[in-house]
Parts: C-alpha cells; structure tokens; sequence
C-alpha cells in the first residue's frame, strides 16, 4: 500500500503528463507578476550568495556557564539521543540553488554533497 505522499507525488506527475507539462529542463513559471520578480531576483543571484560556511564544532564555556542553561542542555541530552538536526542540507553544494540548476535539463548531475 502507497503512503499519502506517494500517492500525491504519483498524482502530481499523473496531472503533469496529462496537461503536458515538461517535469524537467523548464522555466519557472511566469503567469503572474510576482512569479515574474522572483525569477527576476533568482537570475541575479550567483552560487555564492547561497554558499554556507560549515565551521567546526567548538566548545565554549560561557555555554555552560549559568545552571540554567547548564539544565537546559541536560534535558536536551538525557534520552541518550540529542536531538540535533541533520546537517546534511547545508552541505549541499551552493550551485544546486542558483536558477541555472532550478531550470536545468534532467541530464544535470545529481546533488553532491560537501564532505564531513
């Protein structure tokens, strides 16, 4: 059985071969005014405006400085199982953000993601 979500993405393509659409390799769309300013904008920015920059992991004791916060990261921990975000969206690389790759044929190369 098919999850909801499945089912959803297997409409959404269904709908997209139906009316015609193109799934890869087309432009944003551009019915509307708005539509037309955020393409705008996208065009304007480079792969450098969407760049991260992953700094090591640093102890700083000012962290653990009062008990409240002190508490705060305890509880935060005390399932043996922090809670912390993947960070594996943010190693993407910044080209895959720019409008060229939003607009790119499906031949383009799959996500690659920064090293650890």
């Amino acid at each position: 059985m098919r999850s909801a979500a499945g089912r959803a993405g297997l409409a959404l393509v269904a709908a997209a071969l139906v009316a015609g659409a193109p799934l890869f390799g087309a432009s944003l769309p551009q019915e509307h005014p708005y539509q037309k300013t955020l393409r705008d904008y996208l065009a304007t920015l480079g792969a450098s405006d969407f760049a991260v920059e992953i700094k090591p992991l640093a102890y700083v004791e000012e962290h653990f400085a009062d008990l409240d916060t002190l508490g705060r990261y305890w509880m935060f921990c005390a399932d043996g199982n922090p809670h912390i975000p993947d960070s594996s969206g943010i190693r993407v690389s910044a080209e895959h953000f720019t409008l060229a790759a939003i607009e790119a044929d499906d031949s383009s190369p799959p996500l690659r993601t920064l090293p650890d």
